[in-house]
């Protein structure tokens, strides 16, 4: 979060209506080689047991000429490893460990599902798994963080939707922003 504001400001905080701060951001001072806005980074723990975690994010200005800005929430998830739409993501930060093999469990899981492990995003690679009774299980080393996608025939696929006109994305003109 950041803030423009010659007064203090605020951003109220909230997951599942539940309040989880109200951050208070510092004021910047409006000479010519100020800094433009102060900046704010907040870690937060959640328990739900909800499939679906709603984050509500409300700037409260302190002026007329107040501005905030969002760069980018980012949620990390701690669930029951079980197959749903098309194709899934996961890793699991609490496998990482020196010579470390971790044993992955996936329910609801088909016969025809593909698990990558895509740690190194330019060179996947396959994992072999075994399917009994609806459950998917692999084993791999995890010394470091491994990320996986698991998906089945009909995964996310990009779709030609016709032709980009030319852009001069270096003219000398400024952004309309």
């Amino acid at each position: 979060m950041l803030a423009h504001s010659t007064l203090k400001s605020s951003f109220t905080i909230k997951a599942n209506n539940e309040l989880l701060k109200i951050d208070t951001i510092s004021f910047v001072g409006n000479g010519e080689h100020q800094e433009y806005a102060k900046i704010s980074e907040k870690n937060f723990t959640i328990f739900s047991d909800k499939d679906k975690i709603n984050i509500n994010l409300k700037y409260n200005p302190s002026s007329s000429g107040s501005e905030g800005y969002l760069d980018f929430i980012l949620v990390q998830a701690k669930r029951h490893l079980k197959f749903e739409n098309n194709q899934m993501k996961f890793r699991n930060i609490e496998s990482i460990g020196e010579n470390e093999i971790s044993l992955f469990e996936m329910e609801n899981a088909s016969q025809n599902l593909k698990i990558w492990d895509i740690t190194d995003k330019k060179n996947p690679k396959n994992i072999a798994a075994n399917f009994i009774n609806n459950k998917l299980s692999f084993k791999s080393r995890t010394d470091i963080l491994k990320e996986f996608i698991v998906f089945n025939e009909n995964y996310l696929s990009p779709k030609i939707i016709g032709e980009i006109e030319n852009q001069n994305l270096h003219s000398d003109s400024g952004a309309s922003l």
